[in-house]
């Protein structure tokens, strides 16, 4: 599962582990990343989330 931070969103996406056989090292990538996108039609899952204010560091 995915839950996007800034939109409160939550969205689920199965996860694909790829595996390199001569090191062992496992990596999880999503099948369709174009699903995570946050679109108009998707609530928030806290109707009262509001995204943190604009820093100086942000920019």
């Amino acid at each position: 599962m995915v839950v996007r931070k800034y939109h409160g969103v939550e969205k689920k996406s199965p996860l694909v582990p790829l595996v390199c056989s001569s090191c062992g090292h496992v990596e999880f990538t999503v099948e369709d990343v174009a699903s995570l996108e946050v679109s108009p039609e998707d609530k928030p899952i806290n109707r009262e989330f509001r995204p943190p204010p604009l820093q100086e560091y942000d920019f």
